[in-house]
């Protein structure tokens, strides 16, 4: 199995949620918040984008998550609801196609998640965050030469890449 995982500076977080960040929102204020309002980030529309036309969609997933296992069907006419999820911090998306040149891909929002303590106060993060603020990693078997070229998976890559403005690539055979 090959490993690629893409790593940026790019912030995948909803605007709107950055705005919130470092208020005294309440755990229900905010939850109330993500459930009334739009979630979404332009690269992260951008980046699904891509992967559902890349190459006439050879690339479209068929399922998709925001944690393992992987089972809602991935709808490439209205995604959404999988923005949503990885828009959010801490949070992240599970992309997956079984059939011909199956892969997985995860996108993850690398940015804390806010949590409260058990008396309702919001709890600030004792480190600093990460200078990586999203993380993509792609999965495949070797079986997938047989339906794509070592530069169509390139291209595939560095057009992620180009998207997230990547600061480092790290390829691994697990």
């Amino acid at each position: 199995m090959i490993k690629i995982t893409i790593y940026s500076k790019e912030d995948l977080t909803d605007y709107s949620l950055l705005q919130i960040k470092d208020t005294d929102i309440s755990q229900q204020e905010y939850s109330n918040f993500i459930m009334n309002n739009k979630i979404s980030n332009e690269i992260v529309e951008e980046l699904l984008f891509f992967i559902c036309n890349y190459e006439e969609e050879t690339w479209i997933p068929e399922k998709c998550d925001a944690y393992e296992p992987i089972r809602e069907v991935f709808d490439a006419l209205d995604y959404s609801t999988p923005i949503r999820w990885v828009c959010q911090p801490g949070c992240a998306l599970y992309l997956k196609k079984i059939k011909k040149n199956s892969y997985n891909l995860v996108i993850e929002n690398q940015r804390f998640m806010p949590i409260w303590d058990e008396y309702g106060k919001r709890v600030k993060p004792k480190v600093k965050e990460p200078s990586n603020l999203s993380k993509v990693e792609l999965y495949f078997e070797d079986k997938i030469y047989k339906y794509k070229t070592q530069d169509s998976i390139d291209n595939f890559i560095n057009g992620i890449s180009k998207i997230l403005k990547t600061d480092s690539i790290l390829i691994e055979n697990i």
